[in-house]
């Protein structure tokens, strides 16, 4: 009877503990950077918000033209309008500065695993390197010194590798909150594919003025006074408040200059980024090319007896790092075309990518 009692407690203990293992599994989800973008749009409160906001904007813009119907002037038309595009511009804004910070949260993830193969090879190296000078050592053939350097080494790169490991928990707990996702999730990216984005300084700034709907409504705001100072020119109106009028054009028109040259200026800087990315790019690639060459020449020499094996793990690790570091450029160029179509006034999103 008691061994029975007994058996039952087992059970019955072995079922909790099954229980609360099962509740703290690790769900795992492996996301592309697109993925990452579709699911942030469905869960992400923060972009809920911007979407809140935005109808509410629209809902205002709708009252006051409801409330202005039959007495609405053209210009009181126009400053709502403006006032809409303006809250249109703005969540714009607002989205697309959370879809690049996503993006490099993901992309800064994706970097890490990359420097992680790199650093477990360069671990393995220094240990490689501690045992041969370790048997010099305990041979008489290498100082102390020399052995201590190399001790060093391995322990710092060790050491580096183990706080990477560190990162990269803290990096994917980001972007789980980021998403909007519980915690408990556990994210495996992907890296990226190259793919060019061709485009002309001409074009870039041709779309940007294009898509600036703000422009274009002042542009009407300038129109609007310029027949007001007409009709005011020629009707009974004082001379103080012609002046009064010109000013305000005149004001108006700088405004728009200034604005149209900002907004110009913006787009050639952030076009030049985009192109120094791309030669930077290019130049890493071509980096992991040559380094590629050199290991395979590197391999048929040590095949031959003239370099050794830790000649080739040297290379080895070199190609790596340059791997390691062309991820980094890849990264640095998908976000320079992320802030070029920004300031372009695209509306970021998976559709964008």
């Amino acid at each position: 009877m008691i061994g029975k009692i007994k058996l039952s407690c087992i059970i019955v203990i072995a079922c909790i503990l099954l229980g609360t293992m099962s509740g703290l599994a690790v769900e795992e989800l492996k996301l592309t950077l697109n993925d990452t973008i579709e699911l942030a749009e469905q869960k992400s409160p923060e972009l809920m918000v911007i979407s809140l906001s935005l109808e509410n904007a629209k809902l205002d813009y709708q009252e006051r033209k409801l409330t202005n119907l039959t007495s609405e002037s053209r210009l009181e038309r126009l400053s709502n309008e403006l006032a809409l595009a303006q809250a249109e511009k703005s969540s714009r804004q607002n989205k697309n500065k959370y879809i690049i910070e996503l993006t490099r949260t993901y992309l800064n993830l994706v970097q890490s695993e990359a420097e992680l193969v790199f650093r477990e090879k360069e671990v393995d190296f220094a240990k490689m390197k501690l045992e041969n000078i370790k048997v010099k050592y305990e041979s008489g053939h290498v100082e102390n010194i020399q052995f201590l350097q190399q001790t060093i080494e391995y322990n710092t790169s060790l050491g580096t590798l183990k706080s990477l490991i560190g990162r990269i928990d803290q990096q994917s707990l980001e972007l789980v909150n980021k998403i909007g996702l519980e915690r408990g999730v556990k994210i495996q990216v992907s890296s990226i594919d190259f793919s060019a984005y061709k485009i002309t300084l001409e074009e870039v700034i041709e779309k940007t003025l294009n898509n600036n709907h703000i422009l274009d409504l002042k542009e009407q705001q300038i129109t609007l006074f310029e027949e007001q100072l007409r009709l005011a020119e020629i009707s009974n109106k004082s001379k103080i408040d012609v002046k009064k009028l010109a000013n305000n054009l005149a004001i108006l028109k700088l405004e728009y200059e200034l604005e149209k040259a900002a907004l110009i200026n913006d787009t050639q800087k952030q076009y030049y980024n985009f192109v120094q990315s791309f030669d930077q790019l290019q130049l890493s690639k071509e980096l992991v090319h040559i380094t590629e060459e050199h290991y395979r020449i590197t391999q048929e020499q040590v095949m031959a007896g003239l370099l050794t094996n830790t000649d080739l793990s040297q290379v080895n690790l070199n190609l790596e790092k340059y791997i390691y570091d062309y991820q980094i450029a890849l990264n640095n160029y998908e976000l320079s075309i992320l802030k070029l179509q920004q300031v372009m006034g695209f509306a970021l999103g998976v559709s964008s990518l």
